[in-house]
């Protein structure tokens, strides 16, 4: 999958092995605005896949990781999975979203066609984009509505750790809600040993319409 949209896309396709775990990452070729947009992580050959969306990467890559990929490798050995998926709503590379303006989040086709694709090779997919990848869900829909297309047709293999609702008074009138980062800047710890938690139909209908 990642091979072929990568050198359809004129993106660089890296391999790599870091604590006896087999990476492969896609990276755009503009050194200045450095977009990752695909991570694999296997330990183990087969076809069961755990994909996670995320905000934006980190500096993870095919020979280095980081406590984010990491837990969720965890995750996925724990469900006993072979390799781990990670795309993000944003493709541009960034430790933290804070650095990262709102003109980061818009709607990228190639980055979408990476996440459409690893969803449909997915057994399970988590989903862990915290509320500004919220905000950049709904704002990327207008851009293309197949989005929502795309999560109804996997509905029943999106889980997350926890359904959130805002306790901003900004959205007291109309509620807004969202789906947390694996590791909570207040709380890196918080869903470190907790299991997933699949999305209803109606929860995730209210991450995606608002």
């Amino acid at each position: 999958m990642y091979i072929e949209l990568s050198e359809k896309n004129n993106l660089k396709l890296y391999t790599g092995v870091y604590h006896g775990i087999q990476g492969r990452a896609v990276f755009n070729k503009n050194i200045s605005a450095r977009k990752r947009y695909f991570l694999e992580k296997r330990w183990r050959e087969g076809k069961n896949i755990l994909t996670a969306i995320m905000m934006n990467p980190s500096n993870a890559a095919h020979d280095n990781t980081d406590d984010t990929v990491d837990q969720l490798i965890e995750v996925a050995q724990s469900y006993n999975y072979d390799a781990l998926y990670v795309v993000n709503v944003s493709s541009f590379i960034g430790g933290s979203s804070s650095k990262l303006n709102s003109d980061k989040f818009v709607f990228d086709k190639i980055n979408w066609r990476f996440i459409e694709q690893a969803m449909k090779e997915s057994n399970m997919i988590f989903i862990g984009w915290g509320m500004k990848g919220q905000k950049a869900i709904f704002q990327q829909q207008k851009a293309n509505i197949s989005i929502f297309k795309t999560f109804m047709k996997t509905k029943k293999f999106i889980y997350t750790y926890e359904f959130m609702q805002s306790k901003n008074k900004v959205y007291l009138k109309k509620p807004f809600y969202y789906v947390p980062h694996p590791r909570p800047i207040r709380n890196k710890e918080k869903y470190k040993k907790q299991k997933l938690y699949k999305l209803t139909h109606v929860q995730l209908n209210k991450l995606l319409i608002r």
